[in-house]
């Protein structure tokens, strides 16, 4: 009976992630979408379309989807741009930044 009740807990914690998934890809979407019309919002207004508990998995998409279109624009982003932005998530940013650039870093130059 436990061992029942354990495993349907679990069931509903995957569809709880995979809808926290796809409420991510629909906010990253829409924020790409925003950015190629010329009409970004700053990612502190689409953070605050999920729980604060959400925000972390949120902001980390979000950041890799910004720096990556700041980049193909010719921009020069720095970590000091989002300094203060996110409190308490300031090691996430720092970390967002290492990933991209060495995701960027082993990508071919065109």
């Amino acid at each position: 009976m436990a061992l029942k009740c354990f495993a349907e807990r679990g069931m509903r914690a995957g569809v709880q992630m995979e809808t926290l998934e796809h409420v991510i890809d629909q906010i990253v979407d829409r924020f790409s979408r925003d950015w190629i019309k010329g009409t970004p919002r700053p990612l502190e207004e689409y953070l605050a379309e999920v729980s604060p508990p959400q925000r972390g998995d949120l902001l980390t998409e979000l950041l890799l989807m910004e720096l990556e279109l700041r980049v193909a624009s010719d921009e020069a982003p720095r970590i000091s741009d989002y300094a203060g932005r996110f409190p308490g998530l300031e090691e996430q940013v720092a970390r967002v930044f290492a990933e991209f650039w060495e995701i960027s870093r082993d990508l071919p130059v065109a």
